[in-house]
């Protein structure tokens, strides 16, 4: 038996995962930014198959705070949960029994990424 803190090595998927700042990040995008507040949206929803309307009313909402302000690096986030789903695809081919039942469509239309992350032109 594994000791606390310790990973088993009774299976070749358990591995540790590291807690660095970019994945503690992307969890923090994924998980709170993105999953719960599709839960606060609609508590119904039960799996990963996000309408377009809900999705929209996700994207509207996360521009903004909790507390009121605008929300600062939501590109970020966007690009954090369209690379989730593009993950799940890619599991799911390597291990279908464990992954595959989570495999939804992106709800992140493509049109939406165009431009994401880049600077605006500097004026002239």
């Amino acid at each position: 038996m594994a000791s606390a803190g310790s990973c088993s090595t009774t299976s070749t998927a358990a591995r540790p995962i590291p807690t660095t700042p970019p994945l503690v990040n992307l969890v923090r995008h994924v998980a709170h930014h993105f999953w719960a507040r599709i839960e606060e949206i609609n508590p119904e929803q039960a799996d990963l198959n996000i309408p377009a309307d809900l999705y929209s009313t996700w994207r509207r909402q996360i521009g903004v705070r909790h507390d009121g302000k605008p929300r600062i690096g939501v590109d970020t986030i966007v690009i954090a949960v369209r690379s989730f789903y593009y993950d799940l695809h890619t599991w799911a081919a390597d291990e279908p029994e464990r992954w595959a039942p989570w495999v939804a469509s992106c709800p992140v239309p493509p049109s939406e990424l165009r431009g994401l992350g880049q600077a605006p032109p500097p004026d002239q």
